[in-house]
């Protein structure tokens, strides 16, 4: 993968990372310590554009590293700092699981930071022990052999000619679906129109429209999958996957209270490369479609909740 897309996966990857530290902002005259401050304190205030929370820490440190590389691990070290008073506040402290995390991520950018890896600072925190445990059972997923399988496959893909490349893709999650228990139907045609397919997750059915293309997808391709869903069943849902982009322009006109959820390139990284498992990703992008009514919830959002869910799965085989 080449160095800036590297460097741009960590960045989410951080950013979600510290998500839960602190708060993005305060409520008009209210008080307290925040990103924006934080920033402020280490010199880079001014890249704290405001916003949407993940986003807005996802700029504010790729403009850090970009502008004020110097001000990175003053940065990070003050998050940390603050962000252990903050969550103390709230009776949900920092554990060390969540420092071990960003520690690893942090290391992805080349910086190794002494007094987060200091072994007396990480045994002052508490530790999450044996959390996942009371998880309800799960079927496992597939064998490390398998994702790795399917990850030299998604790779290969990207070497064929067009026609082909986008045959193959369709191929790939179908065999994708099917190591994750989910009973994928291949393409299939009915009067009037063509289905990539169709899957079942948790006795929901779900229709499948894949695509390979290198512009990002528009609000029109979107709509044609939502059209075929409502006009199959009331019940129905659909999935839209794309190896590239959503159109964010498409995204926005496409609008809420839709029975379609995405997973665009971005998502496959994560589920292929570091095996977080579909099964959960569907779960919780559909979760957040009837929440929100908002059918693309980036993995990047949610992965490291994932990552425990997968080490489950790994242990159970």
């Amino acid at each position: 993968m080449p160095a800036m897309m590297t460097q741009a996966v960590a960045i989410v990857k951080l950013a979600e990372s510290l998500y839960p530290f602190l708060p993005g902002s305060q409520p008009p005259y209210a008080k307290g310590t925040t990103f924006a401050t934080v920033a402020e304190c280490v010199g880079v205030g001014a890249f704290w554009g405001g916003g949407s929370k993940q986003p807005a820490i996802e700029a504010l440190l790729t403009r850090t590293l970009e502008e004020r590389r110097d001000r990175f691990c003053p940065l990070m070290e003050a998050i940390v700092r603050e962000g252990i008073k903050y969550r103390h506040r709230k009776k949900n402290s920092i554990t060390r699981e969540e420092i071990k995390t960003l520690n690893q991520v942090i290391q992805e950018l080349q910086f190794k930071i002494p007094s987060l890896w200091d072994p007396k600072f990480l045994d002052s925190l508490p530790s999450t022990g044996a959390r996942s445990e009371a998880r309800p059972p799960m079927t496992p997923g597939p064998t490390a052999e398998t994702l790795s399988g399917m990850k030299n496959r998604f790779l290969k893909l990207q070497q064929q000619e067009p026609h082909r490349r986008g045959y193959e893709f369709q191929n790939f999650l179908h065999d994708l679906f099917r190591a994750y228990g989910f009973n994928p139907r291949p393409s299939f045609s009915l009067v009037g129109e063509q289905i990539d397919g169709s899957v079942e997750l948790d006795h929901e059915i779900y229709l499948v429209e894949a695509k390979w293309q290198q512009e990002p997808v528009a609000k029109r391709d979107l709509v044609a999958l939502e059209d075929k869903v409502r006009s199959h069943s009331r019940m129905g849902r659909g999935i839209f996957i794309t190896a590239g982009s959503f159109s964010e322009d498409g995204v926005t006109a496409f609008g809420a209270g839709r029975s379609i959820v995405g997973i665009d390139g971005q998502d496959l990284y994560f589920i292929i490369h570091e095996h977080i498992p579909l099964d959960e990703v569907l779960r919780r992008k559909v979760r957040w479609l009837v929440e929100t009514g908002k059918f693309h919830y980036s993995v990047a959002q949610f992965r490291i909740m994932c990552l425990g869910v997968a080490s489950d799965k790994e242990g159970r085989r």
